[in-house]
């Protein structure tokens, strides 16, 4: 793929812009607060969905958990961006495997292991969803900060290694690896590429390596990593640490 270097600007009338891929039933509802207005896409099962908020600087791209309705992680979404004490455009990525509770964007074995190589192929579908869906308007500017919760953590770790310049960086929290044991790893794959690692400690969804492990790997591929393991369990830290420490490395970025 060519190397991508541009911002992806959100906007209320992206729900024209997916009908253009011929493959997709798309309805928009918006829904206007004080400070912001989302403009919420629905498509049919097992394709990528998005709903977005306008805004200025970095655009943040979140990848949502599993075993809740996308309503709820909407809503936890919306939660985690006011947090940050930002006024930045956001994209909420739902995802494309349809569940009993709801969508998740990985699939798990009847062993409740990964799937390395689908994950994969998932990966190359999404980027070019994304580029199709979400087209630059403006040369030189900015990548997105994907920040993936649980599966979400663990589809935008694929998704930054399958194609890290489309990219700024990454938030994983309750991240796994997405990787092959057996997978060679390139040393220049992530090239300084900043990524912040947010594991919990009595996360029981959860090997007690998998935050470290991860950490390694991607620092084996030439990121920066900045690891944190919260005393916490797979769920949202309950004083907010997610948000703060998110924050604080996004300002050091100067996203």
């Amino acid at each position: 793929m060519a190397e991508v270097n541009t911002v992806f600007f959100i906007f209320v009338g992206i729900a024209k812009i997916l009908q253009q891929t011929g493959d997709m039933c798309l309805a928009k509802t918006t829904r206007q607060t004080e400070k912001e207005q989302i403009t919420m896409s629905s498509v049919t099962p097992n394709r990528f969905g998005i709903t977005s908020r306008e805004g200025q600087g970095t655009p943040l791209l979140f990848l949502h958990g599993s075993a809740r309705p996308a309503d709820a992680w909407i809503e936890d979404w919306q939660a985690f961006t006011r947090a940050l004490g930002t006024d930045r455009p956001s994209i909420f990525l739902r995802g494309h495997h349809l569940q009993p509770d709801g969508y998740s964007f990985v699939r798990r074995t009847s062993n409740h292991s990964l799937n390395p190589e689908e994950i994969v192929s998932d990966s190359v579908d999404c980027v070019t969803f994304l580029t199709t869906a979400l087209p630059a308007t403006e040369k030189g500017s900015r990548q997105p900060i994907l920040v993936g919760y649980s599966s979400g953590a663990i589809f935008a770790t694929a998704l930054i290694c399958q194609m890290p310049d489309l990219f700024g960086g990454a938030i994983l929290l309750r991240p796994q690896s997405p990787f092959a044991k057996q997978q060679p790893i390139d040393p220049f794959a992530l090239s300084r590429k900043p990524i912040l690692l947010l594991s919990g400690n009595r996360d029981s969804r959860r090997s007690p390596s998998d935050g470290s492990a991860l950490a390694q790997n991607l620092r084996n591929r030439g990121a920066i990593v900045t690891h944190y393991d919260l005393d916490t369990d797979h769920n949202w830290e309950q004083n907010g640490q997610d948000a703060t420490l998110a924050k604080a490395w996004l300002d050091q970025l100067g996203s």
